[in-house]
Formats: structure tokens, sequence, C-alpha cells
């Protein structure tokens, strides 16, 4: 292939945002769509934008250099961060987070550019300058060049990469679907543990489960944390080691009472060996004739440990405390058909993760082909 490259400047217009005064409440609320870079992190994967949460008025506009773009224009972040891509449906200003583009219907087609800017991200990101935070300026932006093959082979290369992407995501989309089903057959089967809707007989942890504290240890240098055993700790995966505590699986509980305070950290999560788990997470081996391991690791996480802890200072779940503690205990039948289901949807879910690798792979080769013009 033989395309000519040319600035981008030369077959697409470059607009720069503004933002109103905000202390003008005349300047917001009105029709307008505005767009800043959040609002395209926050697409989903989606390269459309089609709304925004914040909009200007017809004076907002006035009162500041910003442009209404028309759509089909290619948005594209300048600068915290520099790199975000989205093609607007609708007419959009922008803050001035943005150098977008219009592009010249005659000479650029507008997802040809859209998929060349976001395959030369990191590229632009270094062409970045700045002391508070990096930036790309409209000169800069404007001289970047682009390979331009003929119109009717630009729509060919953006329709083939719209394919391998609606791929992508569709496979992103299963396995997201599928690491939220195991949640939802555990509620189907068993009822929220907490309440208890199925009347399951009620057993301590300490009855359950034997707790393995006594074999945990603090990770110091000389254990060389580099090697290919995993360590784990209150907030799972820590970092490697090189020889292992345990090869089974097993259940850990935090012991930092924060992690029970805050619902955004990690509560409960299971290991299957080797293995090295620190001084800071409390360690369940299920007993085998009366709970199934991912039972509890299930039961665990959906568990409120919020009486149990305590601790002025510092609270803590202590492993008295967690001995205490009681949860629901269906029929152990029950819990390994619910444990064959899980294996099942795991088993799903490394064949999609395995296309998506391959996936990402094609796509990423594809990028690598297409626009690889050589220059003249």
């Amino acid at each position: 292939m033989t395309w000519s490259f040319v600035p981008i400047g030369t077959a697409a217009r470059v607009v720069s945002g503004a933002t109103p005064s905000t202390s003008c409440p005349e300047y917001w609320g009105g029709s307008i769509c505005w767009a800043t870079p959040k609002d395209i992190s926050e697409l989903n994967g989606s390269k459309f934008l089609d709304d925004t949460p914040r909009k200007l008025t017809e004076a907002g506009l006035r009162s500041c250099s910003a442009e209404v773009l028309p759509p089909n224009s290619v948005l594209f972040s300048s600068r915290a961060p520099i790199g975000l891509v989205a093609i607007n449906r609708v007419p959009t200003a922008t803050n001035q987070g943005f150098k977008s583009f219009v592009p010249d219907p005659s000479k650029l087609d507008t997802g040809y550019l859209f998929h060349w800017l976001r395959a030369h991200r990191a590229q632009i990101e270094r062409m970045g300058v700045g002391a508070t935070f990096s930036e790309v300026s409209k000169a800069i932006v404007s001289r970047i060049e682009i390979p331009l093959p003929p119109l009717d082979e630009q729509r060919r290369i953006a329709a083939m990469l719209d394919k391998a992407e609606e791929l992508r995501a569709k496979r992103r989309a299963a396995i997201a679907l599928l690491d939220q089903l195991p949640q939802a057959i555990f509620l189907e089967m068993f009822g929220d543990p907490v309440t208890n809707p199925k009347n399951w007989h009620v057993r301590t942890i300490e009855e359950t489960t034997e707790c393995l504290d006594r074999f945990r240890k603090p990770v110091k240098a000389s254990d060389r944390p580099d090697g290919p055993i995993p360590y784990y700790g209150a907030n799972g995966l820590q970092g490697w080691i090189d020889r292992a505590l345990f090869n089974e699986s097993l259940v850990l509980v935090a012991e930092d009472g924060g992690h029970f305070e805050n619902p955004t950290r990690g509560v409960a999560y299971r290991i299957d060996g080797p293995a090295w788990v620190n001084n800071h997470a409390h360690i369940l081996r299920a007993k085998a004739k009366v709970l199934d391991v991912e039972f509890l690791h299930r039961v665990l996480r959906h568990y409120s440990f919020v009486p149990f802890i305590s601790g002025t200072t510092r609270s803590k779940l202590t492993q008295g405390q967690l001995a205490k503690a009681t949860i629901p205990v269906p029929p152990i039948d029950l819990q390994r058909r619910f444990a064959a289901s899980v294996e099942s949807t795991n088993r799903a879910k490394a064949a999609y993760q395995s296309a998506l690798a391959e996936s990402d792979t094609l796509f990423a080769s594809i990028q690598s082909r297409v626009f690889a013009g050589d220059r003249r």
C-alpha cells in the first residue's frame, strides 16, 4: 500500500473548546450539548456521543470561544487525559480539554479518523507538553501526519475495524454477564444469607470451618516477593513469592474492619493454591461434610460482619469474633450442585476470555496493517 501522508489540519478543521463562567447561571441549563473528557470516558465502549449531562444556553455559548461542532465530528481530548476519542451524533460544544476535528467530507472519513486516532493514542500522548499536566496544542495536532488512502478505502477500513470492535464488545459483554451469573444463581438457590428467607439451619463459622490463622505469616524482605507463587492479604493479591504456605482451596476474610465499613473494599475471596497468605487475612478451610468451599466463599461475600468488628483507633475483626458469626447451612448436596454450576460458568467464562484475547490480538494486527501505508 502506498498512500500519501498529510497533516490532519489539511483534511479536517481543528476546533478548540472553552468553558463559560460557571458563576453565571444564565449560561447553563440550555439545550446545547457541552462535552468534557469525563463524558467521553463514561461512554462504556461506545464510540458515539448522543448527549451530555451539562448544556449551555445561547448566551453561554456566545460568552466564550466554544464552537458547536456539527454531527459526525471527531471529539479528541487534548489534556487530562490526552487521547479520548468519540464521534458526536448531535451538535456539540466542548470544554477546553479538546482539540476536535471537523473532517472535510471530500478528503477524510470520520470513522477512519476515529480509528486512526485511537490506534495512535500513545504516540500522540508523547507529544504532550506542560508542567502541571501534559497537553497537546492545536498547532501540534494540526501537524500530525496521517496516511490518506482514497475515501472508499478509508470507509472500508473503518467498517472492518467497526466489525472487529463489535465482536470484541460482544465478548466483553458476555464475560460481564457470566461474572454476575454465580451471584444470581446463589440468591435463587439459597436466598439472601442475611435474612435467610428459606429458613436454612444456622451454624457458626467455628462449627463449619477450620481456622488456619496460626499458619499465616508477615511478608519480610527476606521472603523475596518476586517468585512464581502468589501471596495474598486483606486486599487480595499482594505480589509474588518464592514458596507456598498452602496448596488447597481456602477462603480468606479481611481482618481490617475498614473492609466491612466500606462496601467498595473486598471482604471475602477464594484462593486455590499454591499460595502464601500474610497476617492481615483470616484463613478458613471448609469442613468437607458440612460446607463446600465455593458455597462458603459466596455466603461470606454476602455476609455483613459489621456487628462483629471492634476497636476504636483501628477497627478489626478478630479470629474470635469471626468464629462466632453465624451463616445459613443448606444441605451439602445442594451446595455442591451450586459449586458445579459455578465451575461450569467459569469454564464458559475462560473460553470467552480466550476468544477475547484472540480478538484483541486480531484487532491490533488489523490496525497495524491498515494504517501502515508507505510514505510517498
